[in-house]
């Protein structure tokens, strides 16, 4: 049986990508069931937000947050970020619910700051309060690598700010902080994050294997499943002025549109990393996740992913009717 059935898998090798590492996941567990170059980590670009997205939701979750009455101010760092953006201004208002349409649909590289920066605040308050609870300064007090200091006099006491008081840049560093400790807890072990967005910085990579990983919970998440298999989304929001500013975007993701059963999930460019795709193909009976990096442009990228799943889709096929003729034949 065995003999057979190795046969038949080498009868069905896999299709010419253009893709330096791609694999095929089972989309409800993050398993890997075939793949090229899988454990080998690369650059992800903006794949990378959709850990971001995750870290969100685990913190709303925690604090119970309510997304849609939850608002972000966009900060003058982050509208200043560049690459693929939501097109955000300084002094943008819009709930968390709408950020995140604007973080994983038109891959906002300025989305992502302003959620790292928003979040990064509710993180760093609870982190002072557990720090003043168990009265260890110690826990008030990073290292200067993490560019934090915890003064346990000014929190509930000063009246100050602490959205304006920690600069902006500190704040987007303690969200990557939890985004690598989250990466940890789902033992994504050959994941590094260095930003929340993934624009090109040395370190911001992962593994086929490992954003198998984070896919597969993202897509267990309700919003996140609801955002990334629209194909556009308006929005309706406020200016630094008060008055209502209008945001429309469309999904980078053009594998929803050719297909009714990929609903999401995400894509990410950059001239190190080449064209990546997370796509999620789902059926009645089926939930796949294929996962291109470095293909060798946006269009060979879309082609890559087709291909990868009509060649494991009739794998998987042939496999079972093998698997079902052996248990009739016993």
């Amino acid at each position: 049986m065995e003999e057979t059935l190795q046969d038949l898998i080498v009868s069905i090798p896999p299709p010419y990508v253009t893709a330096k590492c791609w694999g095929v996941l089972d989309g409800d567990d993050g398993s890997l069931l075939f793949g090229r170059n899988e454990h080998v980590p690369r650059e992800m670009a903006s794949i990378t937000k959709i850990m971001t997205s995750y870290l969100v939701y685990r913190i709303m979750k925690r604090f119970k947050i309510n997304p849609k009455k939850e608002m972000i101010t966009v900060s003058k760092y982050a509208s200043g970020i560049t690459g693929t953006t939501a097109k955000l201004k300084e002094g943008d208002i819009l709930s968390v619910y709408d950020m995140l349409h604007g973080l994983l649909l038109p891959s906002g590289n300025d989305a992502a700051t302003a959620l790292a920066e928003h979040f990064a605040v509710i993180i760093k308050e609870d982190r002072e309060k557990q720090a003043i609870s168990s009265k260890n300064p110690r826990l008030a007090k990073q290292n200067s690598k993490g560019e934090w200091e915890f003064n346990k006099m000014i929190y509930g006491h000063s009246g100050i700010d602490n959205k304006k008081a920690v600069k902006s840049r500190n704040l987007v560093k303690l969200f990557v902080e939890e985004m690598n400790k989250t990466a940890v807890l789902l033992e994504m072990h050959n994941t590094s994050y260095s930003n929340p967005h993934g624009m090109c910085v040395i370190g911001n990579s992962s593994t086929i294997s490992d954003i198998g990983i984070i896919s597969s919970q993202a897509m267990k998440i309700s919003l996140i499943r609801h955002i990334v298999k629209k194909t556009k989304f308006v929005c309706e929001g406020k200016n630094s002025k008060g008055l209502t500013r209008n945001h429309k975007w469309s999904n980078t993701n053009k594998m929803i549109n050719k297909d009714p059963h990929y609903n999401g999930l995400k894509t990410g460019t950059t001239r190190s990393a080449g064209a990546c795709l997370v796509a999620n193909y789902e059926t009645d009976c089926l939930n796949l996740i294929i996962i291109t990096l470095n293909s060798s442009n946006d269009s060979r990228r879309w082609q890559d992913t087709a291909k990868l799943t009509e060649w494991a889709i009739d794998r998987l096929n042939s496999v079972e009717e093998y698997l079902e003729s052996v248990k009739m034949n016993e």
